[in-house]
């Protein structure tokens, strides 16, 4: 008869190096998906408080309370906030504005820049990154590019590639009360530019427009 004394210790030793290679992996691909979700966590509240709080630098990232009396200028919407580039193209912003993260507010001095700093400070130091504003006229939105520099060297080497913690969020700024007030304003001027047209004298073309609001942005920095 076969001796089998044993045969149970030397197929366990031989399968041993298998079923824990497959634990370890299993450990760090939870490790990483943890981190995955956390890095998208940061990125929600970073992008969703700056487009809450956009109205109004002076507003706490966290709650959006402000003190009575701070608030922005009369006319940001229309330069800071590059409606005008949207509209015209007169502030040389097209591509919008970018921030990155954890530098220091004092560097900055743009409206949109202060406003993605202030809103920023939930980001911890050890993530990487950028916030970018943009405004195209019909929609305006606060995008954030995180980073995590954590390295998964075990999961990298069974995968055979590298495994990067970055993702991307966006949210879309709302002024509803402003939208209000926009709406009023242009029908008003446009039933002012009709009747300019239909009394006998030519159309306010775009041109034109243009021409009166950079004379008034002139006149407004003197």
């Amino acid at each position: 008869m076969r001796q089998e004394d044993g045969s149970f210790t030397v197929e366990a030793s031989m399968l041993f190096p298998f079923i824990f290679m497959i634990i370890i992996g299993l450990l760090f691909f939870c490790l990483y998906t943890y981190q995955k979700v956390v890095l998208v966590y940061i990125g929600s509240v970073s992008a969703e408080r700056t487009a809450y709080n956009w109205d109004n630098s002076s507003k706490e990232a966290a709650t959006g309370a402000f003190q009575y009396g701070q608030f922005d200028g009369l006319y940001w919407r229309l330069t800071d906030d590059q409606t005008l580039d949207a509209l015209f193209g007169l502030t040389g912003q097209a591509q919008g504005t970018s921030y990155e993260l954890h530098r220091s507010g004092s560097e900055v001095s743009s409206l949109p820049t202060r406003k993605m700093a202030g809103s920023s400070v939930a980001v911890p130091a050890a993530i990487r990154g950028t916030m970018q504003y943009q405004n195209q006229g019909w929609r305006r939105s606060v995008t954030v590019d995180v980073l995590n520099p954590l390295r998964f060297k075990p999961l990298e080497w069974m995968m055979g590639r590298h495994v990067s913690l970055q993702t991307q969020v966006s949210s879309s700024v709302v002024d509803p009360v402003e939208f209000i007030r926009t709406v009023e304003l242009v029908r008003y001027y446009g039933a002012k530019f009709k009747n300019a047209g239909s009394g006998g004298g030519s159309p306010v073309t775009q041109e034109q427009a243009r021409e009166v609001l950079e004379q008034q942005r002139s006149k407004g920095k003197k």
